[in-house]
Parts: C-alpha cells; structure tokens; sequence
C-alpha cells in the first residue's frame, strides 16, 4: 500500500501515486456554515450536495473519505496530481456520469473542515483513494451476485444449439481481444463479460482455434483480486476448462503479442481486434485504450502495430470512450472498423444490471445470430447466411440506446458487406474499389466535366474492381447493365484482364452510357455489373440529376379592362410569370411558350 504525500511530513494511508502534475481548473465556494469550528464529514456531503448539485443526488455519485485529510495532501488520479489541501478537510468524490466507461467529467471536491469553503477540482478520471472511499449513494458498477455467471452459462448452451451454416471456404482467423480496466476499483465485470461474449462468438459459432485467438486481459494470470467487486477474473473465457486469457494488457504484453502475429499471419489471413474497458482523449482525434494499471495505448502506436502486419485484412470492433477518434489513425487498405462513439462521446455500459457494455453487446449478438437470453437475432439483411462486418454495425447502431454515436469505416466502402468473421474469401471474390465518372467533352463522354451524372450528359464509367480472394482472378469480363428507361447504353461489356489476389485493376476501357434530356431529377439509374467470377453482381448507386421547374403567376395585369386584377371575357390579358429552378443542378437557357388547352383562352405563342 503506497502513502498519500504530505507537505508536513504526515501521510495518510492511501494507493500508491504518480507524480506528473498538470493544471487543474478548481472553483471555490462561498460556504454557508463559515466559520464553524469542525465541520463533520456528513456536513461535507450536505454542502457539496447543497452547492454543486442544487440539492439532488439523481443521476450521479457520491463518495466521500472516512477521515479528514491533513493539510499540504497531494489528492491524485492514478495518472496525475489533482489539488493540495490547503487545510484540513474532507474530500469528496462525485462521479457525474456513472453509467458511463472513463474516462469522462468527475468532480474532486474539498471541503475546508474549519471555514466550510467548498472547492471543487475537474477531472477526467477517479482518485487513487478509490478503493477506501464511502458511497453516499446506492450506485452499481456490476450486476447482482450470480447473475453474470447465470447468463454466461445459459448462453454457452443456447450458442452450442443455434444452427450453423456450412463453413465457408475461407484463409486462415486470427483475434486480438484486449481489456485492461485500468485498475481493480474500474475493472468492472462487464469488461470481462463483452470479452467473454465475443470469445464464446468466436470459438463456438465460427470455429476459432484457441491458439488462433490472443487475449490481453486486466493483470494476465495472476490470481490477485483484479475486479472491482472484489473477484479475480477467471482465466476461462469459454468454459471448457482450460486458461484462455494469456497475458495482462499492458503495453509490453500488446506489442510481445502484435510481434508474434508479425511472425505468424500471412498476406492471406485475417485479424480480427476487439478492445473494451475505458478509453481517454489527448486532444481532438488523438485517444488512447486505457490498459492495467492506467497504461495507455495511443490511437498512432496501435496503428503501427497493425501497420507492420503482413495479413491482407483487419476488422476492428472497440468499445471505449472516444473510440471513434481510432478511426483516423487506422483506417486504411483493407480494413474495416466499428467504434461504439465518436472521437468526442464517451461509451456507455448497459442498465440497469451493467452486464455488458452496450454497443459491443448489440454487435456480439448480430455476429453470434443469438442474444445471452436465448432471444434469435437476425442481422443479416441480405439473407445469404453470413453476418457481414457492415450487417453487424448496422445492427448495433440501430438498437444502441445510449448518448453516443456509433462510428463505421471501410476501405475501400464495399470491403465491409464482404468480409466476416470467418477470414478471408478463397478462390476470386471481387469487389467495388473506386468508381469514376467521365463528363468531359473528351473521348466519347460529353457534359460539363463536375463528375456529376446529369440530363443529357454522355457518360463514361470506370469501375476499379479489387480482388479480396486468395486465388488470382483470370480474364475477367464485367458487363454493365441498367433497369433505368432514360439510360442508353453504348459501350457495356470490359475485359479486365487478370486480377491477382490482392490486386486492383481499374477498366482498361470505359462504359459509356448517355442520360436522356427529359430524365427526372434525382433519379437512380439502376445500374449493376455482372462479373465473370464471384460474387457474380455488384450493384453500382448511382443517380442522375437535372433541373426542376416551378412556375407562378406573380401578375395578373387586365388594364385594357376594368383593371380589377380578374380575367373576364372580352379582356386581353398580360400575365408575368416566375419560373424557378429547385432541381438538383443549374438549368441551361430557357425559353417559355404560354399555352392553354381550353377553347375560352387564345395565347400569345411568342417565344419568350
């Protein structure tokens, strides 16, 4: 146990501290019981209670140390100094945000025990009094005693009955699951559930080898108490008896395990990375993973250990605060990754038992096909019998609850629709890299040359195709076609050649297909390809515009009349006309020609 470090030369008996002291914005309190001699610790939670949260407890939590601090106590998080007390007093904790992952807004609070002044500290983090403070509150980090391993238990019998398609030809899977929790008193038992969760997914359903998957978890194998309800974390992911937990997650552990995948994986394998527990924001898109022990995992240093791996493609799923702000730094050829928030959101677990996080929870049950209750769960949109990356996020998205904002990458865009969690394609599987489009006045395209297909523009297309298999594609022939009635198609079959496995090649000629005048604006053109190998079609969104005209009678001018702003029979009649343009791209010059289809009305035909 390592001591609180005191001005005087007194100490209290605290965790153990780090030193790295950083600006801290404090607010002080005018206080109401001012000059008391002794404040108790139950009139420190009242004024704290009574001045930063206008006398209400809902929706946070409040914590508050058995003894009053000394003067001249150095008060911490795990990471850095906080405040000093400048007398004696007692402090208190309040986490604002409890159903929320950390890092996020938490208030350090002091209360003067002899004048009553109130200060109150922001920080991101909890202190590393944590583990002897007193809730006020009847908060809850875990769920209730059994109930985790009730549904544990029930969802490795319900995962072992749900029916399993044929496994696909595919290379070889590898996983990285990785959950620090940063300490005991924030390792909460959710963090080992979603890891769990997504090990159970991966073992039973889609048939991962145990040596095929790495896990970092909290302290590794020691059998220290490691959670925050007072347990160790069993090393027994799955069930079956044997350790599956490898190593603790810290930073040596991570990159002793991203070196032995540099060694093993090949151009035709896949890595799968799954991270939870807590994340934290240095600044804008820069984030880290909170490890054991308050290690961090920068966003740049994970990108370049995956950077360095040999394998073709890397599906991420992170669950933490500020996941989304990975996005940045490893998004690349390949690769297609899932954040349960943005780089500027916290995550949050799911109520009200916190037996899982809840964006990872929603994407483990589309990929497992099954909730943890027995509950069939049905992602796959395109009912071909595999859970697609994308069909997973879409999934998650749409059942997350939470105030945070998952996030999606793929590259290139159609890579997520294609790969799962089974590895990569054997044989050719094609898919949709780049799509350019040709409206110059050069070769036989002909429009305004924006890239935009619009109304009477002649197009040319051309389609890079990338090859995701593990087996080189061979005089590949790729037809375009349209459902659209204003498409006129002109050149619609390629020959591109050979694409090897891992390759990209784009159309060594264009299609070429012309937009009809009268084409209505914001139309899909219906257009798809047919390829000569797997998966056979690609479906090309792609829309063609054109302008859109509104017109009004802004006068109505009968002066030759009576003048009374009314047509009437035997008057000549001038009316001024508004025509508008509320399409989706400018209208070339326009004449118009009033006309009237009734026997009671002859018009002016003049051209105007």
């Amino acid at each position: 146990m390592g001591m609180l470090r005191l001005a005087s030369g007194q100490c209290v008996c605290a965790g153990a501290s780090r030193s790295v002291l950083l600006l801290t914005l404090t607010l002080v309190l005018a206080a109401p019981f001012a000059g008391a001699s002794q404040l108790s610790r139950y009139d420190a939670v009242t004024m704290t209670t009574d001045l930063l949260l206008e006398g209400s407890m809902e929706g946070v939590r409040v914590f508050v140390y058995p003894q009053s601090l000394p003067a001249g106590t150095v008060v911490s998080t795990w990471k850095r100094d906080v405040f000093t007390t400048p007398a004696e007093g007692w402090f208190v904790f309040v986490d604002r945000m409890p159903a929320a992952n950390w890092e996020h807004p938490c208030w350090y609070v002091f209360v003067d025990r002899r004048s009553g002044e109130v200060a109150k500290h922001d920080a991101m983090v909890p202190p590393e009094l944590q583990p002897y403070l007193e809730e006020i509150t009847s908060g809850r980090d875990n769920p209730p005693p059994e109930v985790s391993a009730r549904m544990h238990a029930w969802f490795d019998e319900r995962l072992r009955q749900v029916p399993k398609p044929a496994r696909p030809d595919r290379g070889r899977a590898f996983a990285f699951i990785i959950s620090g929790g940063a300490n005991q008193g924030t390792n909460h038992i959710r963090y080992w559930n979603d890891s769990s969760f997504i090990y159970k997914a991966l073992v039973n359903y889609y048939g991962y080898a145990d040596e095929n998957i790495y896990v970092c978890i909290s302290d590794g194998l020691d059998p220290a108490v490691d959670r925050s309800d007072g347990t160790n974390s069993p090393p027994d992911l799955d069930g079956d008896g044997d350790d599956d937990i490898q190593y603790p997650a810290t930073n040596e552990y991570i990159q002793l395990v991203f070196d032995e995948l540099n060694t093993i994986l090949t151009p035709g394998d896949q890595l799968f990375i799954f991270t939870t527990d807590h994340g934290g924001q240095e600044s804008g898109w820069d984030c880290y993973l909170n490890l054991w022990n308050w290690e961090e995992l920068p966003d740049q240093v994970l990108a370049a250990y995956v950077d360095a791996l040999p394998c073709q493609t890397v599906i991420c799923c992170f669950e933490q605060c500020f996941s989304g702000g990975m996005i940045d730094d490893l998004e690349g050829e390949g690769r297609v990754i899932a954040t349960a928030a943005r780089w500027d959101e916290y995550s949050w677990a799911m109520g009200p038992d916190y037996i899982y996080d809840t964006f990872v929870y929603f994407w483990t049950c589309a990929v497992g096909w099954e909730d943890p209750y027995g509950n069939p769960v049905d992602a796959d949109t395109n009912d071909d019998g595999l859970i697609s990356m994308h069909e997973a996020f879409l999934y998650a998205e749409a059942n997350d609850h939470e105030s945070e904002t998952p996030q999606y990458s793929s590259t290139p865009p159609d890579l997520g629709d294609a790969l799962n969690l089974y590895g990569n394609l054997e044989g050719v599987y094609l898919i949709l890299e780049a799509l350019v489009v040709d409206d110059d006045d050069e070769g036989a395209s002909s429009g305004d040359g924006d890239g935009i297909i619009e109304f009477g523009e002649t197009i040319e297309l051309v389609p890079t195709l990338h090859n995701m298999g593990l087996q080189d594609g061979l005089d590949v022939d790729v037809t375009l076609s349209s459902t659209c009635t204003y498409v006129g198609l002109s050149a619609a079959a390629v020959n591109f050649g050979d694409i090897l496995s891992g390759e990209s090649v784009a159309a060594p000629e264009p299609f070429v297909f012309h937009v009809m005048h009268v084409i209505p604006d914001d139309t899909d053109l219906g257009f798809g390809l047919t390829l000569s190998e797997e998966p056979g079609a690609i479906g090309l969104d792609l829309r063609a515009f054109a302008p859109t005209y509104l017109v009004g009678i802004t006068e109505v001018d009968d002066s030759g009349g009576n003048g009374d702003g009314i047509p009437d029979p035997g008057e000549t009649v001038v009316l001024t006309l508004a025509i508008d343009n509320v399409g989706s791209c400018d209208s070339p010059d326009v004449s118009a020609l009033l006309s009237s289809g009734s026997e009671h009305f002859t018009c002016d035909e003049t051209p105007h």
